[in-house]
């Protein structure tokens, strides 16, 4: 199964594992995952297309997911993996560009929802450093807020969902993801 893996100079961001890397048309060596797969415990987290805004970082690549696979609404969790290839669009400047489009696009949701002030604010305070992550996130939940007013209940939850899937198609314009 084809998925992403975002990584930080070659690195998993949450474990520090260095991942063998591609070698021209080669993908990278597999790394394998022991015991049961859970969730934030333990085995190898990737993101669909769909899923990528949640865990977007400095790299994205796309991997290959073997063995037993959990497909989770926040994630895919294998139990062995490899590098197939980086997305070299996915640099510093499309960082910033999605960043850009998130406080944008929160500007106009707090624009009929002034209380959203505050997250349009943390939205804004992420670009100087490039947080695309952080910037999905924030504008996903003012969307959510402006919605029902608080922040959880089915109404809340559907209008974070629909801004996240908003957020993957603009990413799926801009990077070659498959599927």
């Amino acid at each position: 199964m084809r998925a992403y893996k975002v990584l930080r100079e070659g690195r998993s961001i949450f474990t520090g594992l260095r991942w063998p890397l591609p070698d021209g048309d080669r993908p990278g060596g597999w790394v394998h995952a022991s015991g049961s797969l859970a969730l934030c415990t333990n085995g190898i987290h990737a993101a669909t297309g769909d899923q990528l805004p949640h865990w977007l970082g400095g790299e994205i690549w796309e991997i290959e997911l073997g063995g037993e696979i959990l497909e989770l609404d926040a994630a895919l969790i294998a139990s062995r993996a490899r590098l197939l290839r980086r997305l070299d669009a996915w640099n510093e400047e499309l960082r910033r560009e999605f960043a850009g489009r998130c406080l944008d696009r929160a500007r106009e949701l707090a624009g009929s929802y002034p209380a959203g002030a505050g997250l349009v604010d943390k939205v804004a305070h992420t670009i100087w450093w490039g947080g695309a992550a952080p910037a999905g996130y924030f504008t996903a939940m003012l969307a959510g807020e402006r919605a029902c007013g608080r922040h959880a209940g089915p109404d809340y939850d559907a209008a974070f969902a629909s801004e996240r899937a908003i957020q993957a198609q603009w990413l799926r314009e801009r990077l070659p993801l498959r599927g």
